[in-house]
């Protein structure tokens, strides 16, 4: 997916008044919507399909969990992601994670998703994270190291054909 798409779609999402779950955040990024085309920006848009204007857009998945299967079945996992050093990641990719580590039926467990953006003022590899709770909204910037806490399960990248 070219980097400039994910920075119009991530930055119309994460600037709306409507707070949305990381769930919904990753469906829209990866489906091609920026916020005033999906359903939280627009209230004639009924549905979810893939947007036919970017050949790169995946068919809606809806949860993290079904987004994370769709990845592992088109093998898009970084298998040499090094979550002991954060090393081999690139902007745009995926983190999974059972953040609660709570059997919750779903795929690997998967409970939520993060987002790598690129490298922060110091050099360490950092996320944009969806989560509800914070006073700023439900965006907030993070180093990937500190979610080794949330149990990372793998890094996926996104592959354009």
């Amino acid at each position: 997916m070219p980097k400039a798409i994910i920075v119009i779609i991530v930055s119309s999402l994460i600037t709306q008044k409507f707070q949305i779950d990381d769930s919904c955040f990753l469906n829209y990024v990866l489906t091609g919507w920026d916020y005033t085309n999906s359903p939280y920006g627009n209230n004639d848009k009924t549905n979810n399909n893939r947007n036919s204007n970017y050949s790169w857009a995946i068919p809606s998945t809806r949860n993290e969990a079904n987004i994370g299967k769709y990845f592992v079945q088109k093998n898009w996992v970084v298998d040499g992601a090094d979550l002991q050093t954060y090393t081999n990641l690139s902007e745009g990719d995926i983190i999974f994670m059972d953040a609660d580590s709570v059997n919750n039926g779903e795929f690997m467990g998967i409970s939520h998703t993060a987002i790598i953006t690129g490298k922060d003022k110091d050099g360490d590899y950092e996320a944009l994270e969806c989560t509800n709770g914070l006073s700023s909204g439900v965006f907030r910037y993070v180093k990937v190291k500190n979610l080794a806490s949330k149990n990372i399960l793998f890094v996926a990248r996104f592959m354009i054909s």
